[in-house]
């Protein structure tokens, strides 16, 4: 009875322990292989991150380059497009002004009211072109320096910019109501004079058109002057040229006048600062006389850097882009000249081993030649 009682608790004590140790042991396995794969897979999920970065950066990169050239050709073409569409308005203001100023009367034609109208139309899609030009130089310009809104460059400066540029281009005469055919006029003036109503139009009506149109002529003008004299300038520069060897008299007389100031200002260097050390000596470093002296030190120092970097000037003046293309030409054709002597002195050499090896064969000749007389006369 005792083993019976004995023998079903036996293995239940057994086998509890033997569950939990192998359960343990196979977790605890599991979890090592676990590490030992993830350790194992670790390189290799780093490598393909970097690669993916790296793919993702290059990709990146084209992308804000393409964008770059987009804003770039955009920016051109826009630029273009005001340019003519400003031409265009200029002509039709110079057209519509001497129109206005042909006329006996004061009232509009209809090729007049027409030209304002064309005029206006331009000039809103120029306005129009100015906002998207500057919309699109803002997105360059935050492509380019890696910013995250165009607001971001939307200054006050930038604002005010573009507010006196919209100033500037909105000014061109106003069509205003349509010109009237002769038969309503007379009609009009009838109807005017039983009523004895003012006239449609004012009497600046005329010189306001003009005064309006006057702007754009005047940047015609100024810009037909600037070339003008910038031609003129030219010619007067080509004609007063001087030439390479008075140029360098000029130099060197110039070169002659600055050193005399650098020495006199490098001998007020000594004599100030000599003077300031011997205020600093007699302890008068808070007078009158001390910040005066110390501040000629100053200027006579400020004076010779200057003069040290004209004279530098000078020296880059000197030679221009004509000297430089003289000695260049000059240069090559001394060259050819060396080369080609050189060549003629080879065929020279060549022709003198020449007629060497001739003398040396005659010579050899003529020694066996001997030999063999020498040897019958001995016989």
């Amino acid at each position: 009875m005792e083993s019976s009682t004995q023998v079903p608790t036996l293995p239940t004590t057994i086998v509890m322990p033997s569950d939990t140790s192998s359960s343990s042991s196979s977790t605890q396995s599991s979890k090592k292989k676990d590490l030992a794969e993830n350790q194992t897979e670790l390189p290799y999920v780093s490598h393909r991150k970097q690669a993916l970065v790296k793919e993702i950066s290059i990709s990146y990169l084209k992308h804000r380059l393409c964008l770059r050239e987009h804003f770039y050709a955009r920016l051109t073409l826009v630029s273009n497009l005001m340019s003519s569409l400003a031409i265009v308005g200029i002509i039709l203001m110079i057209i519509e002004n001497e129109l206005t100023f042909a006329r006996v009367n004061k009232e509009d034609t209809k090729v007049s009211w027409s030209l304002k109208l064309i005029i206006t139309i331009t000039t809103v899609i120029l306005l129009a072109l100015i906002f998207y030009y500057h919309y699109l130089d803002m997105n360059l310009y935050s492509y380019r320096n890696m910013l995250e809104d165009w607001r971001i460059e939307l200054t006050n400066r930038k604002i005010l910019l573009i507010i006196l540029e919209i100033s500037i281009c909105a000014v061109h005469p106003i069509p205003r109501s349509y010109p009237q055919s002769n038969s309503e006029k007379i009609n009009l003036t009838s109807i005017q004079s039983d009523s004895s109503s003012p006239n449609p139009y004012s009497l600046s009506y005329t010189a306001v058109d003009v005064g309006l149109g006057l702007p754009s002529i005047a940047t015609i003008v100024g810009l037909i002057g600037l070339l003008l004299s910038a031609i003129l300038i030219a010619i007067l520069t080509q004609k007063l040229l001087l030439t390479r060897k008075q140029k360098y008299v000029h130099t060197f007389v110039l070169n002659t006048r600055l050193e005399k100031k650098r020495k006199n200002h490098a001998a007020n260097i000594i004599k100030f600062a000599i003077k300031v050390w011997y205020l600093k000596r007699r302890n008068k470093s808070t007078s009158i006389e001390y910040f005066l002296t110390q501040r000629k030190v100053f200027q006579s120092i400020h004076h010779l850097q200057k003069i040290r970097q004209d004279q530098r000037n000078l020296i880059d003046i000197c030679v221009d882009l004509t000297d430089l293309m003289t000695i260049h030409r000059d240069t090559s054709v001394q060259t050819r000249e060396t080369v080609g002597q050189i060549v003629a002195i080879k065929t020279d050499i060549k022709k003198i081993e020449e007629e060497l090896k001739n003398i040396n064969y005659c010579m050899n000749t003529l020694q066996n030649t001997l030999n063999v007389l020498l040897d019958r006369a001995t016989k």
